[in-house]
């Protein structure tokens, strides 16, 4: 009897441990997108501009394997996840920092849409609030 009850209060310790860390976990949150190392790009004036992101959980030891990027005419297109500018597909890497665009030729003095998409190594996936960008070029 003496060792069910070890056990059990064993068991319930265990038990208790995995729910504060999973329960009290945030989502996975994509945060701090930048293009061309601006938070509100507005007259961006580069061919080949990059994004850098970081990613934020409440979970321990949680990191990016795979990103995917959008960029769309309308903000109504990444809400159907079309990226009918660019969409560079999922891309197995960590990186999230200055990832080159590689679509079409971006119009000058257009806005474009875009979200980012991370998945990690616990396999939870997150796509970021969607940002406008202004080009001139």
């Amino acid at each position: 009897m003496k060792h069910n009850f070890k056990y059990a209060f064993l068991f319930f310790v265990a038990f208790l441990f995995v729910l504060q860390n999973e329960v009290g976990a945030q989502d996975l949150e994509i945060k701090n997108i930048l293009v061309e190392q601006q938070s509100h790009p507005i007259g961006i004036a580069t061919a080949t501009p990059r994004f850098s992101w970081q990613i934020s959980s409440g979970k321990r030891a949680v990191k990016q394997v795979a990103y995917e990027i959008l960029v769309a005419t309308s903000k109504a297109n990444l809400e159907k996840n079309v990226g009918d500018v660019w969409s560079s597909g999922k891309v197995s890497s960590d990186n999230a920092l200055l990832i080159p665009y590689k679509g079409t030729a971006l119009k000058s003095n257009r806005y474009y849409y875009v979200k980012i998409k991370a998945v990690t190594n616990r396999g939870e996936e997150a796509w970021s609030k969607p940002m406008f960008l202004h080009w001139v070029l």
